[in-house]
């Protein structure tokens, strides 16, 4: 974690990876009079890894898009060092630099929400996170999870999990099913005392392994079976857990300015709240059967869109019978109602003062 020094050969390696992912992006920063290219390698809610070309001197025509077939080289004398892009038309481009800098800074993601499809929003939060989890480990290693996020990654895995998709695309050739996904449920289910769920979750392991049997009406089942009001425990430990698992991890840190405002706008959240009744402390309220949680969605420390901002989220859930647990109010079940709201205000963090 934090900065480190990297030979041209590690950075070689990174942008031929990139290149094959058709995912190079080059950034021009004007930093203390001098150009730094910023280059990202990962960027999501949990964790900032990217490249940083110090002193950096262009010679060419820099294209928008490296195409499939560019191929690196790199060079270095005393001072400098560079690598050169050779394009599938010839067309060459050097970087020259004083050295490359490698950062990766882990971050808190439980308060994370983001709400792309309506329905069962519970369960998507979930598998955004696990999801999120998996793909830090699939790129980065052991170091970059600790060992509670290593118990639960092979939950997207899972298939009935991860038919509650935050997005609609199809997330089976990115999460292969496996049976240490399907295994770290049962045991989840166990966890919770949730005899029933366990009980199909074995069900489930014994069909899978034959293999020749449609997989497909079961896993729907199941999956339909998370929405269910029974799941209310399972939901709340994995939910537990995976709390748990983030606060080992840093905030994002934009700046006391910008701290301070986002300070600013939860404080804010809180007293209205306060004011119509509610208790608690943010991000998690409660009124008589009325449980609020405030989830956020959060821009980059560093290259980020100058359109994306903070905002603030409210996962509202009614329960009229039975316990009103976190998010119980998304749960299927008589009396039963969740729905998410927006906080009124935004601001944008691109926006530096």
């Amino acid at each position: 974690m934090g900065r480190e020094i990297i030979g041209t050969k590690q950075l070689t390696y990174y942008l031929e990876e990139l290149i094959d992912f058709d995912a190079l992006e080059l950034q021009r920063k004007s930093e203390n009079n001098m150009e730094n290219i910023y280059i990202p390698y990962m960027m999501n809610d949990a964790v900032e890894y990217y490249l940083i070309l110090k002193e950096c001197k262009i010679t060419g025509n820099m294209p928008e898009h490296f195409p499939a077939g560019t191929s690196v080289e790199a060079v270095s004398d005393n001072s400098r060092s560079a690598v050169i892009f050779k394009l599938p038309d010839c067309t060459r481009i050097s970087l020259w630099f004083r050295e490359c800098e490698k950062n990766m800074e882990l971050y808190q993601y439980h308060q994370i929400g983001h709400f792309w499809m309506q329905g069962q929003e519970q369960w998507r939060q979930l598998v955004y996170m696990i999801g999120t989890i998996f793909d830090k480990y699939a790129f980065l290693g052991e170091q970059a999870c600790n060992m509670e996020e290593q118990k639960l990654l092979a939950l997207i895995t899972f298939a009935p999990f991860r038919c509650w998709s935050p997005v609609r695309e199809d997330l089976e050739s990115r999460y292969p099913d496996t049976l240490a996904g399907i295994r770290c449920m049962h045991t989840l289910a166990a966890e919770a005392g949730d005899d029933w769920y366990r009980r199909l979750t074995g069900l489930y392991v014994f069909l899978f392994r034959l293999r020749f049997v449609p997989m497909r009406p079961m896993t729907k089942m199941m999956a339909r079976a998370l929405n269910h009001s029974g799941r209310c425990r399972l939901y709340q430990l994995i939910y537990e857990k995976v709390c748990r698992a983030s606060e080992l991890y840093q905030e994002r840190d934009y700046g006391e300015v910008w701290n301070k405002k986002i300070r600013k706008e939860r404080s804010r959240l809180e007293k209205k709240l306060h004011m119509q009744g509610f208790i608690g402390n943010y991000p998690l309220f409660q009124r008589e059967n009325v449980t609020i949680l405030a989830v956020e969605e959060h821009p980059f420390t560093v290259l980020e869109a100058e359109d994306i901002s903070f905002r603030i989220q409210l996962m509202v859930s009614e329960v009229e019978y039975g316990q009103n647990t976190l998010n119980a109010g998304f749960f299927d079940g008589m009396g039963r109602c969740g729905k998410i709201v927006e906080v009124d205000r935004d601001f944008l963090l691109s926006k530096k003062e």
